[in-house]
């Protein structure tokens, strides 16, 4: 089981924990009176209401370090991603859980939430890749992608698709 992290149209975010369920008309109306546009399961919910959250709490739960990637908001529209390398021969390790959790509360985010890291996790800047993934690890190559966090706007970058639909 994975917790639940859902954005509304506003850039805020909720959390559901794993194991808390709604029932599909329940789950519907939340959706529909918070305005949701996008959920994400993976987790865990590092930092909720300004508060670490249990697991950065207790020690011996998620102590491995690992490449890592999550997402902190500090407040709605103000973000921050955290995408931090590892397994890579003679470079960085990697980060705990509880490590990346620290970081973002540190930064200053009310909110965070654990993102699928390692080979999955490739950060893109302006066409270029920032980080060390597969081949530049000790473990294979990065799987092919169909999820994608695109933040910010910039002139170089294409807009012809806004809210699902073309640019008249």
């Amino acid at each position: 089981l994975t917790d639940t992290c859902l954005i509304d149209d506003q850039g805020d975010l909720h959390f559901f924990h794993r194991g808390e369920v709604l029932d599909s008309g329940t789950a519907q109306v939340f959706v529909d009176e918070n305005n949701i546009r996008f959920s994400i399961s993976f987790g865990p919910i590092l930092v909720e209401n300004g508060q670490l959250s249990e697991y950065m709490l207790r020690d011996e739960y998620y102590t491995y370090r690992e490449p890592r990637c999550a997402i902190g908001m500090v407040e709605p529209g103000h973000y921050i991603f955290v995408d931090c390398e590892g397994r890579v021969p003679n470079g960085p390790v990697g980060l705990t859980v509880n490590e990346i959790g620290m970081l973002l509360y540190a930064k200053g985010c009310n909110e965070s939430f654990l993102l699928d890291g390692g080979s999955t996790s490739v950060l893109i800047f302006m066409g270029e890749k920032l980080n060390r993934t597969g081949k530049d690890t000790s473990v294979g190559s990065p799987r092919n992608q169909h999820e994608l966090f695109g933040i910010g706007s910039s002139e170089l970058v294409h807009t012809d698709w806004f809210d699902g639909k073309p640019a008249k």
